[in-house]
């Protein structure tokens, strides 16, 4: 209550009541808090239209100590005064100290260093490779096979020479040739098809009635010779002597339904063919 002798707001029933502590409890606790100036008492205001008690209400404070230093504080922030850095000497001229700007935290750079170490080069594979890939003439099999030879490059693994020298030949990444003096297209042809005509490999179906052989046998054969005669880049042999050859089995594509009625169509006509000449063979 008050010193006057007027009850205070919450009463000591209801403060024991909702802490769980006894009355005497709530007193000693609220005389201490007193003595030290948490706690103050204020007069409610009169209800409405006079009717009522006029009651005390416990309001929290802080103790005068305490806001003395707290103002104490926020005066000596507000005051602070802090001393400029001097300025450098013959009118503001850079000091011998290296400022690095925008060092990658994976590559940090020596500050005593005169300047950054330049990026170590690509290899001339990784260049070949790379700028394939950024040419979008890759098919999507190449695109793979070349970032998995990239890969196995940049972890020391073997790489497969001869299947990676034929992609970056088909592209035109390696124009070494055996002979400085490369024949014309029209010599080539015409070399191929005296070749052609004393192969007894040659397929009789393949060859027209007249001994005539198509331009499209002839250009396979021709990129056929030109890639074995292919001269080994340097940089290819050495990275071969540094890396065994993988040794892969060579991707077989899947048939077609087209493709396999076509074939069995040939075994059949195949068939019938040699039992129709067997026949002939009889009856003669």
């Amino acid at each position: 209550m008050s010193p006057k002798g007027d009850s205070c707001f919450p009463s000591i029933a209801t403060l024991a009541d909702d802490t769980g502590l006894s009355e005497r409890s709530i007193i000693t606790h609220l005389q201490e808090a007193d003595a030290l100036g948490w706690i103050a008492r204020q007069a409610m205001p009169m209800p409405s239209k006079g009717k009522g008690w006029k009651r005390m209400a416990y309001v929290a404070t802080a103790p005068a100590k305490v806001m003395q230093l707290a103002q104490k504080v926020v005066k000596d922030v507000h005051h602070e005064q802090t001393e400029g850095g001097e300025p450098d000497d013959e009118g503001g001229e850079p000091d011998g100290d290296m400022v690095v700007k925008d060092v990658h935290p994976m590559h940090p750079v020596d500050a005593s260093s005169d300047a950054a170490s330049p990026p170590r080069p690509k290899s001339s594979i990784q260049e070949k490779a790379a700028k394939l890939l950024d040419s979008g003439r890759a098919t999507a099999w190449e695109e793979k096979f070349l970032r998995s030879q990239l890969s196995k490059l940049a972890a020391g693994k073997p790489l497969s020479v001869d299947k990676l020298i034929e992609v970056l030949d088909e592209h035109g990444e390696i124009r070494e040739a055996k002979s400085v003096n490369v024949p014309s297209v029209a010599d080539q042809e015409r070399q191929m098809r005296e070749t052609l005509k004393h192969d007894e490999g040659l397929l009789k179906e393949r060859t027209a009635d007249d001994g005539h052989i198509p331009p499209d046998i002839v250009a396979a054969c021709i990129r056929k010779r030109n890639r074995l005669a292919l001269v080994v880049p340097p940089w290819l042999s050495e990275m071969s002597e540094k890396h065994p050859v993988e040794q892969t089995e060579p991707r077989r594509r899947k048939l077609t339904s087209r493709e396999v009625d076509s074939r069995l169509g040939k075994i059949a006509k195949a068939a019938d063919d040699a039992e129709k000449d067997s026949a002939s063979q009889s009856v003669g």
